[in-house]
């Protein structure tokens, strides 16, 4: 859906680095040294079978294809640093404490390493997202997030601008508005903002579930120690719930 409607350049990754430990532990029971790379023949059939995955989905796409022998966040990494990615798009499983476990661990080196922004897919979403929360804070990267949220949405989509406030401010309110205007809604597209009182996370989920929405978009800090504790904690307790897909926008290094 990003490459047909927004003329996205996709590149896909498959990392094989899990391979090798399961690899050397075989080669070990037979009597042989550790082994150092993933066999050809099997990089060959993965390259294979990710190209019948990809047609499958997608139909007969030119994409480019990268079968990598390294772990996979030295592999996403290594690949997006090569390309200039603007944009990470990975899986987010929503079933079994485990699979969750290593998605989560995944997703937060990913964005620590790579510093941008990371699409978290769950599995029930094919088409682009037609009802957005954006978390807000009015720091830089939530409000990158709102821009790249808008630029996600689907045709006649929605876009909520949520804030969560201690107390009651008209100002917080007016400042949303404000952004929300200078997103420039097109033709057919509804925005609106909102500012909420009481626990951040539950506010925001709840949110969330209200509008029944299909992508929850945030900005992670990087304002001090305590700040990326805070900040970060609470974007990785959203995009763990796996209720929605998650856009998590990171902050730059020097904001």
């Amino acid at each position: 859906s990003l490459a047909e409607s927004k003329g996205a350049v996709p590149t896909v990754l498959r990392a094989l680095g899990d391979v090798l430990p399961a690899q050397a532990s075989l080669a070990s029971l037979a009597g042989s040294g550790a082994v150092d790379a993933v066999d050809a023949k099997y990089v060959d059939a993965c390259r294979t079978a990710l190209r019948a995955h990809i047609t499958a989905v997608a139909g007969p796409v030119q994409w480019s294809l990268e079968v990598n022998e390294r772990a996979p966040i030295d592999a996403i990494i290594e690949q997006v640093r090569s390309l200039h990615a603007g944009l990470i798009v990975m899986g987010l499983r929503s079933h079994g404490v485990l699979r969750r476990m290593i998605s989560r661990d995944l997703l937060a080196e990913v964005l620590r390493a790579a510093r941008v922004p990371v699409l978290a897919v769950r599995p029930d979403i094919t088409s682009l997202p037609r009802r957005i929360v954006v978390a807000i804070d009015l720091r830089a990267a939530s409000i990158a997030a709102a821009h790249l949220a808008r630029n996600l949405l689907g045709d006649n989509g929605a876009i909520s601008l949520v804030h969560v406030s201690l107390r009651h401010s008209a100002e917080m309110g007016e400042r949303l508005e404000r952004l929300a205007t200078e997103l420039a809604p097109k033709p057919g597209m509804t925005m609106t903002s909102t500012v909420l009182h009481g626990d951040i996370l539950s506010s925001i989920e709840g949110f969330a579930q209200a509008m029944n929405a299909d992508l929850l978009a945030m900005g992670s800090g990087n304002h001090g120690v305590l700040d990326r504790l805070a900040n970060g904690r609470i974007s990785m307790q959203l995009a763990h719930t796996a209720r929605w897909s998650t856009l998590i926008v990171p902050a730059r290094r020097d904001d």
